[in-house]
Protein backbone atom coordinates (compact mmCIF):
# COMPACT_ATOMS: atom_id res chain seq x y z
CA UNK A 1 0.00 0.00 0.00
CA UNK A 2 1.07 3.51 -0.78
CA UNK A 3 0.19 6.44 1.51
CA UNK A 4 -0.49 9.44 -0.68
CA UNK A 5 -1.38 12.02 1.94
CA UNK A 6 -3.43 13.12 4.88
CA UNK A 7 -5.60 16.21 5.22
CA UNK A 8 -7.40 17.74 8.16
CA UNK A 9 -10.45 19.73 7.10
CA UNK A 10 -11.84 20.53 10.55
CA UNK A 11 -10.07 21.19 13.83
CA UNK A 12 -11.74 22.03 17.14
CA UNK A 13 -10.02 22.99 20.37
CA UNK A 14 -11.49 24.02 23.69
CA UNK A 15 -10.05 24.67 27.12
CA UNK A 16 -13.00 24.60 29.51
CA UNK A 17 -11.36 24.95 32.91
CA UNK A 18 -8.07 26.14 34.35
CA UNK A 19 -7.52 22.94 36.29
CA UNK A 20 -5.16 20.03 36.09
CA UNK A 21 -6.38 17.05 34.14
CA UNK A 22 -6.26 13.58 35.68
CA UNK A 23 -6.29 11.52 32.49
CA UNK A 24 -6.27 11.80 28.73
CA UNK A 25 -8.62 9.80 26.53
CA UNK A 26 -7.76 9.39 22.85
CA UNK A 27 -10.26 8.12 20.31
CA UNK A 28 -9.82 7.39 16.61
CA UNK A 29 -12.90 6.60 14.55
CA UNK A 30 -12.88 5.63 10.90
CA UNK A 31 -16.04 7.39 9.77
CA UNK A 32 -16.13 6.38 6.14
CA UNK A 33 -14.35 4.89 3.20
CA UNK A 34 -14.83 5.34 -0.52
CA UNK A 35 -12.95 5.03 -3.79
CA UNK A 36 -11.21 8.19 -4.94
CA UNK A 37 -9.97 7.85 -8.52
CA UNK A 38 -7.81 4.71 -8.45
CA UNK A 39 -7.16 5.17 -4.73
CA UNK A 40 -9.08 4.77 -1.49
CA UNK A 41 -10.15 7.68 0.72
CA UNK A 42 -10.48 6.89 4.44
CA UNK A 43 -12.31 9.51 6.52
CA UNK A 44 -11.61 9.73 10.24
CA UNK A 45 -12.16 11.65 13.43
CA UNK A 46 -9.35 11.82 16.01
CA UNK A 47 -10.15 13.28 19.43
CA UNK A 48 -8.22 13.94 22.61
CA UNK A 49 -10.17 14.61 25.81
CA UNK A 50 -8.39 15.91 28.89
CA UNK A 51 -10.50 14.65 31.78
CA UNK A 52 -12.46 15.49 33.80
CA UNK A 53 -13.84 18.00 31.31
CA UNK A 54 -10.74 20.18 31.29
CA UNK A 55 -10.05 20.46 27.55
CA UNK A 56 -10.53 18.75 24.22
CA UNK A 57 -9.05 18.63 20.74
CA UNK A 58 -10.66 17.10 17.66
CA UNK A 59 -9.39 16.58 14.13
CA UNK A 60 -11.62 15.51 11.26
CA UNK A 61 -9.86 14.55 8.08
CA UNK A 62 -9.05 11.92 5.54
CA UNK A 63 -6.12 10.03 4.16
CA UNK A 64 -5.63 8.66 0.67
CA UNK A 65 -4.00 5.31 0.02
CA UNK A 66 -3.11 3.59 -3.19
CA UNK A 67 -2.99 -0.16 -3.70
CA UNK A 68 -3.82 -2.71 -6.34
CA UNK A 69 -7.42 -2.80 -7.50
CA UNK A 70 -7.84 -6.24 -5.90
CA UNK A 71 -6.57 -4.96 -2.52
CA UNK A 72 -8.76 -1.87 -2.64
CA UNK A 73 -11.83 -3.93 -3.59
CA UNK A 74 -11.17 -6.37 -0.71
CA UNK A 75 -10.70 -3.54 1.82
CA UNK A 76 -13.85 -1.78 0.67
CA UNK A 77 -15.86 -5.04 0.68
CA UNK A 78 -14.77 -5.91 4.25
CA UNK A 79 -15.56 -2.36 5.38
CA UNK A 80 -19.06 -2.45 3.92
CA UNK A 81 -19.68 -5.91 5.40
CA UNK A 82 -18.59 -5.46 9.03
CA UNK A 83 -16.73 -2.14 9.38
CA UNK A 84 -13.34 -3.78 9.89
CA UNK A 85 -9.95 -3.10 8.36
CA UNK A 86 -7.21 -5.65 7.71
CA UNK A 87 -4.32 -5.49 10.18
CA UNK A 88 -1.97 -4.64 7.28
CA UNK A 89 -3.93 -1.40 6.85
CA UNK A 90 -5.15 -0.75 10.42
CA UNK A 91 -1.71 -0.50 12.05
CA UNK A 92 -0.19 1.99 9.61
CA UNK A 93 -3.47 3.93 9.48
CA UNK A 94 -3.52 4.35 13.27
CA UNK A 95 0.12 5.41 13.29
CA UNK A 96 -0.14 7.86 10.36
CA UNK A 97 -3.22 9.57 11.78
CA UNK A 98 -1.88 9.63 15.35
CA UNK A 99 1.49 11.06 14.32
CA UNK A 100 -0.07 13.81 12.21
CA UNK A 101 -2.74 14.73 14.77
CA UNK A 102 -0.23 14.80 17.62
CA UNK A 103 2.34 16.92 15.80
CA UNK A 104 -0.30 19.40 14.61
CA UNK A 105 -1.91 19.24 18.04
CA UNK A 106 1.23 20.70 19.61
CA UNK A 107 0.60 24.08 17.97
CA UNK A 108 -3.12 24.04 18.67
CA UNK A 109 -2.58 23.05 22.31
CA UNK A 110 -0.13 25.92 22.72
CA UNK A 111 -2.72 28.38 21.38
CA UNK A 112 -5.24 27.41 24.08
CA UNK A 113 -2.58 26.83 26.78
CA UNK A 114 -2.95 23.08 27.37
CA UNK A 115 -0.45 20.23 27.46
CA UNK A 116 0.30 18.95 23.93
CA UNK A 117 -1.27 15.59 23.04
CA UNK A 118 1.99 13.70 22.53
CA UNK A 119 0.93 10.34 23.82
CA UNK A 120 2.05 7.02 22.46
CA UNK A 121 4.79 5.35 20.47
CA UNK A 122 4.07 3.15 17.45
CA UNK A 123 0.98 0.99 17.96
CA UNK A 124 0.92 -2.67 16.98
CA UNK A 125 -2.17 -4.85 16.89
CA UNK A 126 -1.62 -8.30 18.39
CA UNK A 127 -3.55 -11.51 18.09
CA UNK A 128 -6.98 -11.51 19.76
CA UNK A 129 -6.97 -12.66 23.39
CA UNK A 130 -8.77 -15.88 24.14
Amino acid sequence: MDWKGIRFYKVEAESSRDENFTSVAVNLDVTGMKPSGGDLRIDFSYSVNYQPGVARLRFDGYTIIGASKAELDRIEKDWKKDKTLPKSLAEPLINVISFNAETNGVLIAKAINIVPPLLAPKIEIGAPKK
